[in-house]
């Protein structure tokens, strides 16, 4: 393929890339420089595409459904956040809109190969993977690679071309489609979320990887650099969480309030009795042998943990930190304090390539069909109490292998529930078949928004609802104000913002944790800085607006209104549980949903958006392409 002309837009590459995998036939496209204005990247600029290209009512796991690579102009550049890349494709496991984030060095390497985006059509006749550097592009075989862990697919892969390679892939979870399945980066960094690896699978594609190292141009290399120094001196105090322990470091602060979900979403760690000084990040950082950051990130909120294996035991040499939602998922959800099973159980989600969140919630959920007598010992092939480090483990890998009832489990609490049968749905916790995340909307009640009526449900990272606790500067920063987790009345704009704001800092390909460490107002200067577009507060609220209608509009077509799919009444305290920090809370999610609504401009039954806020946001062909005029 030609590298075609010489880059024009700052911040971007100017390449989009489209592989039909049925005929290996590849073309590239440049977009217009109102795609991005409009829509910045990832899965903004990925809604689009797919919102233009594909049929509403596709297989999620057939041929027509599109898969797509896509990051952001902050993706590969100095800016101090710019590392992470997103997922795109109609989702397998919730039949809506899907998306899933990643960050580690996989991201920027893919833009310094020269293309913005690389979406995928079709599905090959055999196993695939696609390589691409300095604007090229080639479709290889995989058959060697098919069956291979994505971490022994890494190794394979840099042996072929090189230390400096990286590869994104899928394990033997999505190759055998588990709708739970996502795609594995920098051994361990996943794009874990609606079943992507799934969709990956389905089109036979075992890896994509990025040898390129292109620089990205910038409209003021100099800023950036200046922005950069500047930012690191002044970090917050979520910075120095970040630096220091990273996620784990919110997990007793989560116990105690509640926060963090337990026994399935039943109880609380206080009630059931849990040593958090057993998982929590003390514990964690003892077991910590280096720290791990991703690409040119000062915060480095990673880490590379000193083996949990025993001298002749199968295992893996490079084991992740685990995140707070793996630590959450796996440990007190599964009234499990056990540090060493969570780590094991997150190894195997990493070389196998399976959402922890997703994994861990199975787990739960099957452990609460055991306690009820759903599921025998003998279906499951050994008794699976509470708390059990190593039956969790066991299932773990069960449902890596698709082994005896890990067959059904890998696709998720909706799916396994709907073939058990005998009652087993009351137990399955999700929306429209995605499972919850470790953040409980009793708390924050921002959250459950998102949990139930996000285009992608289920999701902690695109409402953010917990983000109305950070100092009211940077709030005000962002444009919330009068922000209070105890009210619902007055709160939807408030949570409507956080949402618009979180869909623009995922689609500019930053990461929210360097968002949050510091003023809201270094993120537009960086977003000026690397664009040369001016930036501010209210710009960048309208994009997210911009993007949120995108993807809406996808599940418009698709057939879908949210407020009609159903959630878990656990989730929000219908009834309340009963005990814990939470266990007398009720959320008015109605009055939260109604007033988000109304200050997105969607109709409070319909979700319908308002033809005229569209014109105003610059989309209102988006109005003509819903039937809405």
């Amino acid at each position: 393929m030609s590298k075609g002309d010489s880059i024009v837009s700052n911040g971007y590459m100017d390449r989009l890339l489209f592989v039909n995998l049925s005929t290996g036939h590849m073309s590239e496209e440049r977009p217009s420089e109102g795609l991005y204005r409009k829509y910045i990247g990832g899965y903004g600029v990925g809604a689009r595409i797919l919102f233009d290209r594909m049929k509403p009512g596709v297989d999620p796991l057939g041929p027509e459904n599109i898969l797509g690579f896509v990051c952001g102009p902050l993706t590969g550049t100095e800016a101090q956040i710019g590392s992470r890349y997103t997922v795109v494709c109609k989702s397998p496991l919730t039949h809506t809109w899907g998306d899933a984030n990643s960050g580690g060095h996989f991201g920027p390497k893919l833009k310094q190969s020269g293309f913005d985006a690389i979406f995928f059509e079709g599905a090959a006749d055999r196993p695939v993977y696609l390589v691409v550097r300095e604007g090229r592009a080639e479709l290889k075989d995989a058959s060697h690679l098919w069956g291979l862990d994505t971490f022994e697919t890494e190794d394979r892969l840099r042996q072929e071309y090189g230390s400096k390679a990286e590869v994104a892939s899928i394990g033997p979870a999505g190759e055998r489609l588990a709708l739970i399945s996502g795609i594995v980066c920098s051994k361990g960094r996943l794009a874990a979320r609606s079943g992507v690896g799934a969709v990956m699978g389905s089109k036979r594609l075992k890896a994509v990887v990025a040898l390129g190292d292109m620089a990205v141009p910038v409209a003021d290399a100099r800023l950036v650099r200046k922005l950069k120094t500047e930012w690191i001196k002044s970090q917050s105090v979520f910075a120095g969480l970040y630096t220091s322990t990273g996620t784990p470091g919110l997990v007793e602060g989560s116990a105690v309030s509640g926060d963090l979900p337990t026994r399935n979403w039943h109880s609380a760690v206080e009630v059931e009795g849990l040593n958090l000084s057993r998982f929590s990040a003390g514990a964690v950082m003892e077991r910590q042998g280096r720290k791990w950051g991703c690409w040119k990130c000062s915060l480095a909120c990673g880490g590379v943990m000193q083996s949990v294996y025993a001298e002749n035991e199968p295992g893996y040499s490079h084991s992740h930190k685990p995140e707070y939602e793996t630590i959450g998922a796996f440990g007190s959800l599964c009234n499990n304090d056990d540090l060493v099973s969570i780590i094991k159980s997150a190894d195997l989600c990493n070389a196998y390539g399976l959402d922890t969140i997703s994994a861990g919630a199975v787990v739960a959920f099957a452990m609460d069909l055991y306690e009820h007598g759903i599921l025998s010992e003998q279906e499951i092939g050994f008794p699976l109490n509470w708390g059990d480090a190593d039956a969790i483990v066991r299932l773990t890998r069960m449902m890596c292998e698709r082994e005896g009832i890990g067959d059904v489990l890998v696709d998720g609490v909706k799916v396994a529930a709907e073939k058990i049968g005998r009652g087993a749905a009351q137990y399955a916790y999700h929306v429209q078949g995605q499972e919850l995340p470790m953040h409980d909307p009793k708390y924050f009640p921002g959250n459950g928004i998102g949990y139930h009526i996000d285009d992608a449900p289920a999701r902690h990272m695109h409402n953010n609802g917990w983000a109305v606790i950070c100092p009211p500067e940077w709030l005000s920063g962002i444009g919330v104000e009068g922000a209070d987790i105890t009210a619902y009345k007055g709160q939807g704009k408030n949570y409507m913002v956080l949402s618009a704001m979180s869909h623009f800092v995922n689609a500019s390909g930053a990461c929210q944790f360097g968002w949050w460490s510091n003023s809201a107002d270094y993120f537009y200067r960086f977003m000026t800085a690397v664009t040369g577009w001016p930036f501010d507060k209210d710009e960048s609220r309208r994009a997210g607006e911009r993007i949120a209608n995108m993807r809406h509009a996808f599940n418009l077509r698709e057939g879908h209104n949210p407020r009609r799919w159903a959630y878990p009444g656990i989730m929000v305290g219908e009834p309340p549980i009963g005990k814990g920090p939470l266990g007398n809370v009720t959320v008015d999610l109605d009055t939260l949903e109604r007033e988000w609504l109304r200050a997105y401009h969607w109709d409070e039954e319909t979700t319908l958006p308002d033809p005229k806020h569209l014109e105003d946001l610059g989309i209102g062909e988006l109005a003509t392409e819903l039937g809405l005029r």
